[in-house]
Formats: structure tokens, sequence, C-alpha cells
């Protein structure tokens, strides 16, 4: 249960750069074409809903899309429309301490030193975009660093956030 929560979460946060509080509570959604949708609420900066939409990646080790699936079809019937985070053997859904320190055990079980803070998961996520040809205004507009982007990041960037999904996906 919980180290297949640990890799969700890391997961969402990686492909996504929303913060563990965003990744908390959210509305998940299957789309029914290997798709699912993310709906939260995006609370530090300014208050805004979020929605994401992960599709499949070629590497199906780091493919967010094949977690989610498995995540709830871990499930009971009965357990199906619980909480995101619903943890199966403790019949509740996880705190958001126990949320955070599964983030940081699956930090350290890849060998990222000591306490670092779970924000490094989007600084490394925007950083290997960079690194792997993304622009500083496809990181701005993708990750929503700024407040305009967040209409053109709803309406108009369902491609670029694929493009920059994918490039994360792809290891040397």
């Amino acid at each position: 249960d919980n180290q297949y929560m640990r890799i969700v979460i890391a997961l969402i946060m990686g492909y996504s750069t929303v913060r563990l509080a965003e990744v908390h509570s959210p509305i998940v959604k299957d789309l029914n074409d290997d798709s699912w949708q993310i709906n939260t609420s995006m609370i530090k900066v300014h208050e805004t809903q979020v929605e994401t939409v992960f599709r499949p990646v070629q590497n199906l080790n780091v493919c967010p899309t094949e977690w989610i699936r498995g995540w709830y079809e871990r499930r009971t019937k009965k357990d199906k429309d619980k909480p995101f985070l619903w943890l199966i053997e403790k019949k509740r859904i996880a705190t958001y301490e126990e949320a955070s320190k599964a983030v940081h055990q699956i930090m350290a079980e890849a060998g990222i030193p000591d306490n670092p803070a779970v924000t490094s998961i989007r600084k490394s996520s925007m950083t290997k975009s960079i690194d792997q040809g993304a622009i500083k205004t496809q990181i701005n507009r993708s990750t929503r660093h700024k407040k305009g982007n967040d209409t053109v990041a709803h309406h108009y960037d369902k491609n670029l956030k694929d493009y920059l999904r994918q490039i994360l996906s792809e290891f040397e």
C-alpha cells in the first residue's frame, strides 16, 4: 500500500509539478482512453483550479497512467469511490504527514540525499525539462509560475504538457 502510494505521488508531482498539498486531495477521473484527469486547487500563490490530464508515455516504468490505474485496481468495488489517497489496509485517507513521509521515503530509495524538501521534485522536473530542450516560457506556462499563465495553461497547453511529460520519461 505505502510503496505504491509513494510512487504514485512522486510521479504525479514530477510530471505535473503540483505541490504535495495539491496532490493530497484531488479529484481523479478515468477518461477511458488510457488517460487520467486530476483536478485540484493550486493554493500557494493564488487559489485557482488546476486540471491535469495524464496520457501514457513510452516508458511504462515511469508512466503515470499505468501507476494511477494500478493504484485504483488495487481497491475493492466498495473502495473505488473513496478519496485518491485512500489507504486500503487502514480504511482511511492518508494524512498529509503520511503522504509527506511517503514522498521522502521514495526520494531516499532513489538515492536522493537526506532531508531534501519535497519541492525538490518540482525543481528536478523543471531542470530535466530544460536539460531535454524545453525553454523557459514552456516551463513557466506548464508549471503556472505566473498567474497570467493559468489561462494559457488551462486552455491552450494540452500538447505542451504532453511533450514535457514525454521528455521527462526518457532516461539516458
